[in-house]
C-alpha cells in the first residue's frame, strides 16, 4: 500500500512537547463536544429486565485534525482498496522528526445508511465518513496519550459550560434534534425522564451523541432507537432515575 519508506529527517523547527499539550489542552477546553463523540447501546438485562447503557466513546475527526496540526511536522496519507460492497481504507502516519510511522486499516461498507434518499449523494457522505475515520483512529492511536489527555480535558470543559448556562444547553439540544428530525420523546426515553429534569451530566452525553449523528460515526436508530410498544420504561418521566451507563473508550 506505501511502498516509501521514511526514516527521521532534519526539520527547520523542532518541536516542543510542552507548548504542544498546553495549545492542544487550551483548544481542548474550549471545544467541548466537538473533540469527542458519545454512542449509547440500549440493551435489556435477560436476568432483571431492566434497561441498560452500554456506551462507546471517543476522539472525533476534529480533534485528530487539530492534533496533527499542532503536533507538526507529521504527515497523514490515505490509499484505497474497493471491494465491492465496501472500501477499504489504509492511513498512515508519519512523524518526519523520529521516523516513527503507523498504519492502521478501516473498512467501510458502502450500504451504510445516512438517511439521504439520493443514493449517489448518500455513497458520497458515506465515502467521506470511512476516509475520516480511518485518518481520524491513526492520529489517535499514533499520539495516543495526547489524545486521551484532550478528550478527558474536552468533556470536562463541555460540563463546566453546560453548568454556566442549562437553559442555553437545553434549547440548543433540542433545536439540533429537531434538525436532525429526531422525536425528543425518544431522548428523553433513553435517559429516563422529561426534557425539562435532564442534568447536566445528561446533557453534555446528549451533546456528545448528537455529535455522533452529525459525524455519520453513528445512525438515529444506533443512538435512539424507536421503543417497542410494550417496553416502555415505568419509571420514565419521575425525574431521579437515569439509565446505567459503562463507558468504553474507543481510541
Amino acid at each position: 500500500i506505501f511502498g516509501n519508506v521514511i526514516t527521521a529527517q532534519k526539520v527547520a523547527i523542532r518541536r516542543d512537547q510542552d507548548d504542544v499539550r498546553r495549545r492542544m489542552f487550551a483548544l481542548a477546553s474550549r471545544m467541548g463536544d466537538e473533540y469527542y463523540y458519545s454512542i449509547p447501546f440500549r440493551k435489556k438485562n435477560k436476568k432483571t429486565g431492566e434497561y441498560e447503557i452500554e456506551r462507546v466513546e471517543g476522539p472525533t475527526i476534529v480533534l485528530a485534525n487539530d492534533l496533527a496540526r499542532e503536533w507538526g511536522n507529521c504527515a497523514v496519507e490515505t490509499r484505497l482498496i474497493d471491494s465491492g460492497n465496501q472500501w477499504t481504507f489504509y492511513s498512515r502516519f508519519t512523524d518526519y522528526e523520529t521516523g516513527y510511522n503507523l498504519t492502521r486499516a478501516y473498512q467501510q461498507r458502502k450500504g451504510q445508511d445516512t438517511g439521504m434518499r439520493d443514493d449517489g449523494r448518500r455513497l458520497d457522505q458515506v465515502f467521506q465518513i470511512g476516509q475520516s475515520k480511518s485518518q481520524r483512529n491513526v492520529i489517535v492511536n499514533a499520539l495516543q496519550s495526547i489524545s486521551q489527555d484532550c478528550f478527558a480535558e474536552a468533556k470536562k470543559g463541555l460540563r463546566v459550560r453546560i453548568e454556566k448556562e442549562p437553559d442555553k444547553a437545553r434549547a440548543w439540544i433540542q433545536k439540533v434534534l429537531a434538525d436532525l428530525k429526531v422525536d425528543q420523546r425518544r431522548v428523553e426515553e433513553i435517559y429516563g425522564r422529561s426534557a425539562a429534569n435532564w442534568t447536566v451530566a445528561d446533557m453534555a452525553q446528549i451533546f456528545a451523541e448528537v455529535r455522533a449523528i452529525q459525524e455519520g460515526v453513528a445512525a438515529v436508530e444506533d443512538v435512539y432507537p424507536q421503543k417497542d410498544a410494550g417496553d416502555a420504561d415505568p419509571n420514565f418521566g419521575k425525574g431521579d432515575e437515569k439509565p446505567r451507563t459503562t463507558p468504553k473508550t474507543e481510541i
